[in-house]
């Protein structure tokens, strides 16, 4: 689980006065890996797509029951 936000990353690294290109390259590094590993688990997580397929399916099961009643 990630434990600090892209913003407390800035804030913490926004508290030091000598800053160098080092630093500088290892905050856009961080910055870039926690939001890959966020993006990632949004894309990747089954989750995510087994739910919606099962909403759908559930309605177009109540509407064809529906139209069968009906019928």
């Amino acid at each position: 689980m990630i434990e600090y936000s892209i913003e407390e990353l800035k804030e913490y690294y926004n508290k030091y006065d000598e800053c160098d290109v080092n630093d500088a390259a290892n905050i856009n590094y961080i910055e870039e890996t926690v939001s890959d590993i966020i993006d990632d688990d949004y894309t990747h997580n089954n989750i995510y797509h087994i739910f919606p397929a099962f909403v759908c399916s559930f309605a177009a099961t109540l509407l064809i029951s529906g139209l069968i009643m009906a019928a």
